[in-house]
């Protein structure tokens, strides 16, 4: 998994715990809330200043894990630009990139357009963009409203999802759950940098139950005739191939996924070095080029192995399938060779009145 740390600057004006006031930005007042849908009582805000204050008195000790508690108790009474940014700010300290991305975008999209610090705004958007470089962003879109949407085993909200959500590179489970509904499912490889979008349907339970509901056969027999299907059993050999294959195909995988592991550590050396250097990679400098090429091309080739040692997966999978049914399959016994009998299937259809099924009658 990749790694990302807040640049030099940002960490001494966290460190100095006044992150925004320094930058220009004040704590949270009423008069903030005049963009919020929901005008909050002022006991909300009262509320929400006092945990803001004791968030930023807990950051001067460095307390970075109460800090976030009461951060996050202040969003929840007042939820305004600031404090999303304060809030991100921590949540960097802490290495959680995905939260802080998704705070730095609240503030941004309800950054005030007059009476506010320019040079903080620039900054909060840089944050953001070298998070977006690191992380995939998914636009979930659930085709029944109210369905509950879970992302990497958690939940994140209720459908419809009204912005985009931020998850690590790699395969993720996207999933919406509503009573009285099949759940829906879908296994997204999110890519570093990347925007998808995901769509879900929720299929009704009963709609569910009718279409898979068995027919029941007729007891009448259709007058054609029965057809014979040859089971001879497949030669021994073929399931020595498969297994063959199956365990190559598996040590591809292996070596490709430590291929993969390597190049991501490549990458986190690369981008440690990046932010060592203040650099800023969307629009390097000249001396910042080259290690910012080998940044991106370190990731791209993670992604390529990680791709590659799937394929291998699949393949060795499909192979040992493929093995044990060669090696599970049924073949004549003594008896029925004794008789001069070959192993086989006959099958008669049968057709009724209400629907149609088979008689299968084996010989193994």
């Amino acid at each position: 998994m990749q790694r990302f740390e807040s640049s030099p600057c940002l960490r001494r004006l966290v460190s100095a715990l006044l992150p925004l006031a320094l930058l220009g930005i004040p704590a949270p007042r009423a008069d903030a809330q005049a963009a919020a849908p929901i005008q909050s009582s002022q006991d909300r805000i009262k509320q929400a200043e006092k945990a803001y204050q004791d968030g930023l008195s807990l950051v001067q000790k460095e307390d970075w894990a109460g800090a976030e508690r009461k951060m996050l108790e202040a969003w929840g009474l007042n939820a305004t630009y600031d404090v999303a940014t304060n809030l991100a700010l921590i949540e960097l300290r802490l290495k959680k990139n995905r939260e802080a991305a998704a705070h730095f975008a609240f503030a941004l999209r309800n950054w005030p357009l007059a009476g506010s610090n320019h040079a903080a705004r620039q900054e909060a958007e840089r944050q953001f963009r070298e998070l977006r470089a690191i992380l995939g962003s998914l636009t979930i879109e659930v085709g029944t409203p109210g369905a509950l949407v879970w992302v990497a085993g958690t939940e994140i909200g209720v459908a419809p999802l009204p912005e985009e959500v931020f998850v690590d590179a790699g395969q993720v489970v996207v999933e919406a759950r509503l009573d009285g509904y099949e759940r829906a499912k879908q296994v997204v490889d999110a890519k570093a940098g990347s925007a998808q979008k995901v769509t879900l349907s929720l299929v009704p339970v009963a709609a569910v139950s009718s279409s898979s509901a068995p027919i029941a056969p007729s007891a009448t027999l259709s007058t054609q005739p029965p057809v014979q299907v040859d089971t001879t059993a497949p030669p021994m050999w073929w399931g020595a191939v498969t297994g063959g294959v199956a365990a190559a195909s598996l040590g591809v995988g292996l070596a490709l996924t430590f291929a993969s592991n390597g190049a991501s550590d490549d990458a986190n050396a690369e981008h440690d070095t990046v932010v060592a250097r203040n650099a800023y990679c969307a629009d390097p400098r000249p001396a910042d080029a080259q290690t910012c090429g080998a940044l991106h091309s370190a990731a791209a080739d993670a992604d390529m192995f990680h791709d590659a040692a799937i394929v291998g997966y699949v393949l060795s999978a499909a192979a040992l399938g493929a093995t044990g049914v060669i090696v599970l399959w049924p073949r004549s016994d003594a008896s029925a060779g004794s008789r001069g009998e070959k192993a086989g299937l006959l099958v008669a259809p049968m057709v009724g009145p209400q629907g149609g099924g088979a008689t299968v009658v084996g010989t193994f």
